[in-house]
């Protein structure tokens, strides 16, 4: 691998390290709770994909850009 390669698949401690919770246990957490993917292998030692990782930690966004704070006000006055 050369110096500025990226890895795409991690074990349990280097996703913990790149996502920041610190350490396997605190990730492994994470995954039985569903706030990150499953591993991409059933395989030792178990692999996440970098990728499914970002997907988790990206924030999911409104496609039609409707502000879900109004959108709630106008169900509760029978607005929609």
């Amino acid at each position: 691998m050369g110096r500025n390669a990226v890895k795409m698949m991690l074990t349990a401690l280097e996703a913990a390290e790149w996502t920041g919770l610190g350490t396997v246990t605190k990730f492994r957490r994470a995954v039985s709770r569903g706030e990150m993917p499953p591993p991409h292998t059933e395989t030792r030692p178990q692999l996440w994909s970098r990728h499914a990782i970002e997907a988790a930690l990206t924030p999911k966004t409104n496609d039609d850009n409707i502000d879900p704070r109004i959108t709630a006000y106008e169900k509760r006055w029978g607005m929609r």
